[in-house]
């Protein structure tokens, strides 16, 4: 075993950039990296296609109806609404910076009022 380096400020290290965060520590963001992981992220999918469904009643965009399917041969899952969408103009900071959705801050005045997940 090599020599132990001293803890100090100069061990500190900040992750800047969001997709090495995760790629670097995958079950801070989610439980584990097996099946329980993949059904984590599966139940979140599913419980914001419950949000789109639950948002404002009188948005006419709003979602009513929410396709689940399994592929047992491939084991994959699909999950469709057809609801809002993610707008075009954040499309890419959404998918790609931590923490980013139209979920924070939910009030009686904001496009959710309640959000069951964490998405």
């Amino acid at each position: 075993m090599g020599k132990k380096q001293k803890y100090d400020d100069s061990s500190m290290v900040s992750i800047k950039d969001d997709r090495d965060r995760v790629r670097k520590r995958p079950t801070i963001y989610i439980p584990t990296l097996d099946v329980e992981g993949a059904l984590h992220i599966i139940y979140e999918i599913i419980d914001n296609a419950i949000d789109e469904v639950d948002a404002d009643k009188k948005d006419t965009k709003r979602s009513d109806s929410i396709t689940v399917i399994y592929d047992e041969k491939t084991k994959q899952v699909t999950v469709t609404d057809n609801g809002r969408g993610i707008p075009q103009s954040t499309m890419f900071s959404t998918c790609t910076v931590l923490n980013s959705s139209g979920k924070m801050d939910n009030t009686a005045d904001t496009a959710y009022e309640y959000s069951g997940g964490r998405l």
